[in-house]
């Protein structure tokens, strides 16, 4: 689809709120609660979590944090992206669906991670179904305008002295029978996973959405070898393992791109892996790795490929 920027504004520091939509007001696919999409920005295919309501047809909405470093697509729409803007956007996909019938349905969110939850709230609200959510954030002025829903929304705050997320003792208050949602960065997607599974939750139970392959201040450009095809190249900073295959014509698998669902492992002959991905396990990271987010904290990477 081709969708015009209708409007443009700050809702917290380095956050900006975006609506998308036709200019003659024609309705939008329908979606459903914490569905995302893709839009095309700067040459750069990027995904991001719809936050307006799901009844709500003449726009989409993003809400997109400012990542330092970026990889293009959140600059690109801090700083270029312009009302009247035309992008290339696909339809709503659901990869994070909610559970509508569940008795009760918890959310854990880290920063940005809150945006998924936002129509899944609304939704819950709507048809009067039990939730909570715990909203955790690095900075107060980051904290996006989340409505309180009578209650049911704790804020938490890790700077200043504010109350901090721990969720240790969050999980061990919470009942294992909800269902539990979690969205945000990486280390904590983990710890709530797996606090929540030695405290009964059943896997089915846990839903997990990450942001995917975001670079950190301290990556550097690695060379890449790739044994079986006998091929060696240099990856920059901000372009995934993953891309930089396809980029190069190397056929590999892959799905989700977010580091979930496991297609895109690769076995890992020499270096040292930082891994961001939220599915392998303790043991299969010692020799794999997800090639669509995880990056090298060695000067060069080898891989069976």
């Amino acid at each position: 689809m081709n969708l015009t920027v209708l409007a443009k504004h700050d809702v917290a520091a380095e956050t900006v709120c975006v609506a998308l939509g036709h200019t003659d007001g024609a309705p939008l696919p329908p979606f459903r609660p914490g569905a995302h999409i893709e839009i095309t920005v700067g040459g750069l295919m990027r995904r991001y979590s719809l936050t307006s309501r799901p009844e709500v047809s003449a726009a989409y909405e993003i809400t997109v944090l400012r990542v330092s470093p970026s990889r293009g697509g959140s600059a690109y729409i801090h700083d270029r992206l312009r009302v009247g803007d035309t992008l290339d956007a696909s339809e709503p996909v659901n990869a994070f669906p909610l559970n509508e019938a569940a008795a009760h349905s918890i959310f854990i969110a880290g920063g940005i991670g809150v945006t998924p939850f936002l129509s899944m709230m609304e939704a819950l609200t709507h048809l009067q179904r039990s939730f909570e959510c715990h909203y955790a954030v690095a900075r107060a002025d980051r904290m996006i305008p989340v409505p309180d829903h009578e209650g049911r929304l704790a804020r938490y705050v890790s700077t200043n002295g504010a109350t901090r997320l721990n969720i240790d003792t969050l999980i061990q208050t919470l009942n294992p029978l909800s269902d539990l949602y979690v969205c945000g960065p990486t280390p904590m997607i983990e710890v709530t996973r797996d606090l929540a599974l030695a405290r009964g939750w059943a896997r089915a139970a846990i839903h997990y959405e990450s942001f995917g392959g975001a670079p950190r201040t301290e990556d550097r450009a690695i060379t890449l070898h790739l044994l079986r095809s006998n091929v060696t190249f240099e990856i920059a900073v901000g372009t995934s393992i993953l891309d930089a295959l396809l980029e190069h014509d190397i056929w590999a698998p892959f799905d989700c791109k977010r580091g979930e669902c496991a297609t895109c492992v690769a076995t890992v002959l020499a270096g040292v892996v930082d891994h961001r991905d939220v599915c392998l396990k303790p043991a299969q990271r010692a020799q794999n790795m997800c090639i669509c987010v995880s990056w090298s904290t060695s000067d060069s990477l080898t891989l069976d490929l």
